[in-house]
């Protein structure tokens, strides 16, 4: 089992993996050693950048992500070697494992039509729902983007159909309440925020 720690630079998920990725800045950074076939498996992004590449495990494939965010792309890689995935997770972590899942596209589903990740974000999502209370339509919004972003429909769905029938006045002032619920500045770069309508019109990061 892989194991994430401050004294712990090197995380090994697969002895014989052939792939090496680099996380992180100086002050936290690791190398996570894991096999290419299940990242292919997963991510729409490692299977474009990995089908054109020789490696091995004796020479394995190295790219370094600076600005990749180290513990979220660690719970998402434990959880899809291992199926070991946190019961719940708070909305500020929600919000980094959003970033990771966008930035890397873990979008793939097996060929039993299934999707580890999807499916322990399904659990995320509504454990956070549940201790909402019934006029929190801030944290719904976030709640509802992540469920986007993790390609779960029936939360997604599930989720607006609340934010419309309990929301009164515009979305707009629930994406402006976002940041400040987050801990993020008015420019922090996360798929989770709209662009407004004022800076490019009608569009959003949102694909």
């Amino acid at each position: 089992m892989a194991f994430y720690s401050p004294e712990k630079p090197d995380v090994i998920f697969d002895e014989d993996g052939d792939v090496l990725l680099t996380v992180g800045d100086q002050s936290e950074k690791r190398n996570f050693l894991i096999r290419s076939s299940l990242l292919r498996q997963h991510s729409s992004y490692f299977d474009d950048v990995l089908k054109v590449q020789s490696h091995d495990s004796k020479n394995p494939w190295r790219r370094s992500y600076k600005r990749a965010d180290v513990l979220a792309l660690f719970i998402i890689l434990r959880g899809l070697h291992s199926n070991i995935w946190p019961k719940q997770v708070g909305l500020r972590l929600l919000v980094r494992l959003v970033g990771a899942t966008w930035r890397f596209n873990f979008d793939r589903e097996l060929p039993d039509g299934s999707a580890p990740l999807r499916t322990a974000a399904w659990g995320w999502l509504f454990s956070i729902r549940e201790r909402l209370g019934l006029s929190d339509m801030v944290r719904r919004w976030t709640l509802m983007k992540a469920a986007y972003f993790f390609g779960n429909l029936a939360a997604f769905n599930r989720l607006s159909l609340e934010l419309v029938r309990g929301h009164i006045g515009l979305f707009a002032n629930l994406e402006n309440a976002q940041a400040a619920i987050l801990g993020l500045g008015v420019d922090f770069p996360t798929p989770m925020k709209v662009t407004p309508d004022s800076l490019i019109l009608g569009k959003s990061d949102l694909p």
